[in-house]
């Protein structure tokens, strides 16, 4: 049985700066083994699953917004969390509304400012 992880997000928005027009999104979930990590993106969508070292897997899939550049976006992991930074395809000062697509509530998604 797979269990989503609490996922936070966070955005940037510039017109001019691509270092400032981002998406940060963080998996809080101590302890991921890192063999079992398996995550993918792709301009429109972000997946994640790995399992802790309790054993427990953990996994999600979302669509995004709008597009990102998957070849400038980057991720880490570390000992408290899987982190990923995700470059938008599109300068513009406007916030994205919210990170998914759809305008339904995901239980496992909040903002983290």
């Amino acid at each position: 049985m797979t269990i989503p992880p609490e996922v936070l997000w966070a955005q940037c928005s510039s017109a001019t700066d691509d270092d400032k027009n981002v998406i940060f999104v963080t998996v809080n979930l101590p302890a991921i083994n890192p063999s079992t990590l398996v995550w993918d993106y792709t301009s429109s969508s972000v997946s994640f699953q790995a399992k802790t070292k309790n054993g427990k897997t953990y996994a999600f899939e979302l669509d995004f917004f709008d597009d990102v550049d998957p070849d400038l976006s980057r991720t880490k992991l570390t000992a408290r969390s899987w982190n990923a930074t995700f470059r938008k395809k599109e300068k513009k000062a406007e916030y994205w509304p919210r990170l998914t697509k759809d305008s339904v509530e995901v239980p496992f998604l909040r903002t983290g400012f």
